[in-house]
């Protein structure tokens, strides 16, 4: 796959407006700030999902030979989740005037700001 495909699937996963299930900063945030464990449990899925979504569209890049596709964010390799769980929840509860977008651009603004690429 070539690295314009790929980043191409990444902007569609990243960036869609089309479906009307996209989850939003606000839904996200009320579910991690919700404090019972079906909530917590999917905030974390999310976060999850979005974290090693990230890190495998870059693996796939570089394993292609493609170099990394560069989104704006460069987290070190020994960020752990609980780290990025904590700046995703803290950029969403210090932006409460952006909630109301795509939660997925929001967490990347978060890991862009967190990580920035030198």
């Amino acid at each position: 796959m070539t690295k314009v495909r790929i980043f191409t699937l990444i902007l569609g996963l990243l960036g869609s407006q089309a479906s009307s299930q996209n989850v939003t900063g606000n839904v996200l945030y009320e579910a991690c700030d919700d404090g019972q464990p079906v909530a917590i449990g999917y905030c974390s899925g999310y976060l999850v999902g979005l974290w090693e979504g990230l890190a495998l569209g870059a693996t796939i890049s570089a394993k292609q030979g493609s170099g990394s596709i560069n989104v704006g964010a460069c987290p070190p390799p020994d960020v752990t989740f609980t780290q990025a769980r904590d700046i995703a929840i803290r950029y969403l509860q210090n932006n409460p005037q952006s909630r109301h977008q795509d939660a997925r651009l929001l967490l990347l603004d978060a890991y862009r700001t967190a990580f920035p690429c030198s």
